[in-house]
């Protein structure tokens, strides 16, 4: 796939934030998508994104993503500002996510816009900065188009940047697939020089920013088995106030229960372990 891509295959689409907007899906690279078309299927991502909510960001994502310098807020010389904590940060996080002070649907928002946890997912809804058509202003369920992507280009660069690495260490291969990603979006290159388990590190940061919202970080930290370690804490709100617990039960999480339909079709198919 990726020696294809720029020829007549897929490749990243140039815009991150246009890359899941309805006016261009099915764009190059997208490499399977559900289809939605309303009325015959829409979804409800708009209606979700714009007033439900219950995808919510938690703080714990928003700080994930580093300043547009490359470092993240923590690391000494970043330049975070704890006053002023949404300035000079990756670009994909004004892409993906809203936050108390930022223009949504063409207004101010404040930290009671979103309700849950002060935050709100912008990636897969048409709404965003600007105020939206007045005919498109309040989507209701199942009325919104937007294709949800499962496969796109990216993820292939970021599949072979893992595999690689894991493979091979981090060689010149990995970094070139890392830099096709940041340089869409105009971010430094990953520090060069890491060894294989600092570039594990980068790549594993760099998945969680990169694909937010697109479903696939659940599995990832499944398989890294560090869910046991970010599924046991707490969760916070904007301004790093409690909002709930979570925890993961590492004998019995890490597999979910066989439907009972599916048990009643084969009486022989045992459970899993501790349901």
């Amino acid at each position: 796939v990726m020696d294809m891509a720029g020829q007549a295959g897929d490749d990243l689409f140039d815009d991150h934030r246009a890359l899941f907007l309805p006016q261009n899906e099915n764009n190059k690279e997208v490499i399977f998508d559900v289809q939605y078309m309303w009325p015959e299927q829409g979804n409800s991502f708009d209606l979700i994104c714009r007033q439900y909510n219950t995808n919510a960001p938690l703080l714990d994502l928003v700080m994930a993503y580093p300043m547009d310098n490359g470092l993240f807020p923590t690391e000494a010389g970043s330049g975070y500002d704890p006053a002023k904590p949404y300035e000079n940060r990756d670009p994909r996080m004004y892409a993906t996510l809203t936050f108390p002070g930022d223009m949504y649907m063409g207004n101010i928002i404040d930290d009671k816009r979103f309700a849950i946890t002060g935050f709100g997912m912008k990636k897969f809804s048409i709404y965003d900065r600007e105020a939206p058509p007045s005919d498109k202003s309040s989507l209701v369920g199942g009325q919104s188009e937007t294709n949800f992507i499962v496969l796109r280009y990216a993820d292939v660069l970021m599949m072979y940047a893992e595999a690689r690495n894991e493979t091979s260490g981090a060689d010149a291969t990995v970094y070139a697939a890392l830099k096709e990603i940041r340089d869409r979006v105009d971010m430094p290159e990953i520090a060069a020089g890491l060894n294989q388990t600092q570039m594990r590190e980068a790549i594993r940061k760099e998945r969680r920013i990169e694909f937010a919202g697109e479903a696939t970080y659940y599995n990832d930290i499944r398989r890294w088995k560090t869910i046991e370690t970010v599924m046991n804490s707490d969760a916070k709100k904007y301004n790093g106030s409690f909002l709930e617990t979570r925890k993961f039960d590492v004998k019995r999480d890490y597999w979910w229960p066989i439907p009972t339909g599916e048990r009643d079709l084969n009486p022989k198919l045992d459970q899993n372990p501790f349901y």
